[in-house]
């Protein structure tokens, strides 16, 4: 059951009746308690033009008709609930959104999408993601500018070396290393890699 407390600051709404209703307030649960009030056409006036996505209006005209106009915008609005219970993502959120991407983003794309200066994308990608977060950005030069993107986290070579040795047999691998010198296996690593 919806019911509508209807005071100087507008119009709330409950869903059990109140157990005392303040001083000046007034509350409704039905098109006909709302005829039944003593408002005055000011006052409905008031609360009709607070609406939102209402057409204001100067004069009250007939009293019933925006009585009628007026309960049925307000049984149109959402319930508080409903809106409490979807959580906003923050901006920080959505920037971190945007980096995940694979496109990435740039410091001017996300500036525009979140209505800032360039500096303040630099600040939060230094301080806030880098610093705060524990996030590392990588960056590349491409044709629309510096694109940044939250880098994955790569695994340990260790752990990888394991895996593949477990895989495809320590024997198997080919341990090399940079020139001038030459490839070949490194003295004991295919009985390191089997120890595990």
């Amino acid at each position: 059951m919806r019911i509508y407390i209807i005071g100087n600051d507008g119009i709330t709404l409950c869903r059990e009746p109140p157990a005392t209703v303040n001083n000046g307030e007034i509350a409704v649960a039905s098109r006909e308690e709302l005829h039944a009030t003593r408002l005055s056409g000011k006052r409905l006036l008031a609360l009709w033009n607070a609406l939102p996505g209402a057409e204001k209006q100067a004069k009250v005209g007939d009293r019933n008709s925006l009585i009628d106009r007026l309960w049925s915008a307000i049984e149109a609005l959402p319930d508080p609930e409903q809106q409490s219970n979807t959580k906003r993502p923050s901006k920080q959120d959505v920037v971190i959104g945007m980096l995940r991407r694979p496109e990435g983003a740039t410091v001017d794309e996300v500036a525009s999408a979140m209505g800032w200066q360039r500096h303040t994308v630099r600040g939060l990608f230094s301080g806030a993601l880098k610093k705060k977060l524990g996030l590392t950005l990588a960056s590349a030069k491409e044709e629309r500018g510096r694109v940044y993107r939250i880098a994955t986290p790569v695994q340990p070579v260790e752990t990888s070396l394991q895996v593949l040795a477990d895989f495809i047999g320590p024997n198997k691998i080919l341990w090399a290393t940079d020139y001038p010198h030459p490839d070949g296996f490194f003295p004991g690593a295919p009985v390191w890699c089997a120890s595990g």
